[in-house]
């Protein structure tokens, strides 16, 4: 008896008939999780794009059809190839704008951040320009006038940052944070490119501040001096008075005679003043609950930038710019302070900047948390 009910057990559990379906099962795989869609603000503006993309590509494809038609007979067989050519490539045209249009954004924003670095780097040769005219007063006035530029941008500028972070958050998604976090160090890159610029101009651009100090010390009026660069033979002077910069003139440049601490800080404060902003924003896209308090820490950054500019870089080269003024010193010094602080703004924009940018980021974000939880 015992005997026939372990039998029936065994049958049991190993059923002949159930063996294909177990092997079917394992062999089947599960079925796919549908992807998120999009949201349907995102989906709205790509069509819109796509619809300007694609008129703008078949009007470029009529104007190149008209063009043939002009040259060669119509109805000839190249008319016929020619257009079918255009039919296919237009569909490619309209793909790459609607492309560029979605980028644009980020174009403007890495414009506005090459213009707001060029300036800063140009505003180190008002030292070197306010030496060779005696005018030390007058061209630190112009540093301020010149860094208007770079205030007016940040002021486009932030507002397309924000709205970058917006629709990041609205996203909702791991990699919309991780593309954010590669727009960002593009941005940062851009800033590389600005303070090249602004090394690569700096020639010219002291021979026209001197120029400009000159004629403000006898007309006494900023407003009127800009208004003169733009006559035309004036304009004319100033692109005549463009020159590159000389492999000659390094030579003169040496840093045995200069504070060597004040050039090392000046790269860390170059490179924090440069993502301190960004770090804020992207730690805020990371704590959309506590997106204010993330991005009203970006203090925590640049007020460090600040004290160590305060502190080291700002009096140190002061010092030099004056004593080459009294003739302690020798117009070289000043031409080596110069090329070092925009060397250290190249270095840390590119090197240190991309470096610190996420260890920043999550100190802001462990700062906000820690805030939170305080509060609460």
């Amino acid at each position: 008896m015992m005997k026939n009910k372990m039998t029936n057990i065994v049958v049991n559990r190993v059923n002949p008939s159930s063996i294909p379906l177990l092997l079917l099962n394992n062999l089947v795989p599960p079925p796919p999780i549908a992807p998120k869609p999009p949201p349907l603000g995102l989906c709205i503006r790509i069509v819109k794009i796509r619809v300007i993309a694609m008129s703008v590509s078949v009007t470029i494809k009529n104007v190149f059809i008209v063009c043939l038609v002009l040259l060669f007979e119509e109805g000839s067989i190249s008319i016929i190839f020619l257009n079918v050519i255009f039919n296919c490539i237009h569909l490619e045209l309209g793909s790459c704008y609607t492309r560029f249009m979605i980028e644009m954004p980020i174009l403007i924003v890495c414009f506005f951040t090459f213009i707001i670095h060029m300036t800063e780097s140009l505003a180190y040769s008002m030292r070197l320009a306010g030496v060779r005219t005696k005018q030390i007063a007058i061209a630190m006035a112009f540093v301020t006038s010149t860094l208007l530029v770079s205030r007016l941008s940040n002021m486009f500028q932030a507002p397309l940052l924000g709205a970058m972070v917006d629709l990041s958050i609205l996203d909702n998604g791991k990699d919309a944070l991780l593309y954010l976090e590669s727009q960002f160090r593009l941005v940062i890159f851009s800033a590389f490119f600005g303070a090249c610029m602004g090394a690569f101009l700096t020639p010219t651009v002291v021979g026209l501040f001197q120029k400009a100090i000159i004629r403000f010390k006898h007309h006494g009026s900023v407003p009127r001096v800009m208004v003169s660069v733009f006559y035309p033979k004036n304009t004319w002077k100033i692109l005549k008075s463009f020159h590159f910069p000389r492999l000659s003139a390094l030579k003169t440049i040496s840093f045995r005679s200069l504070p060597k601490s004040f050039l090392i800080i000046n790269i860390c404060v170059t490179s924090v003043y440069c993502i301190g902003v960004l770090c804020s924003l992207l730690a805020g896209a990371y704590l959309p609950e506590f997106r204010s308090t993330a991005v009203q820490l970006s203090g925590i950054v640049n007020g460090m930038a600040t004290i160590m500019f305060t502190m080291f870089v700002d009096p140190s080269g002061a010092r030099v710019t004056d004593q080459a003024v009294n003739g302690e010193r020798p117009e070289a010094d000043v031409r080596s302070v110069v090329f070092f602080l925009q060397m250290g703004k190249i270095m840390g924009t590119l090197i240190l900047a991309q470096l610190l940018f996420k260890p920043l980021t999550k100190y802001i974000m462990f700062v906000t948390e820690f805030l939170s939880k305080t509060v609460a």
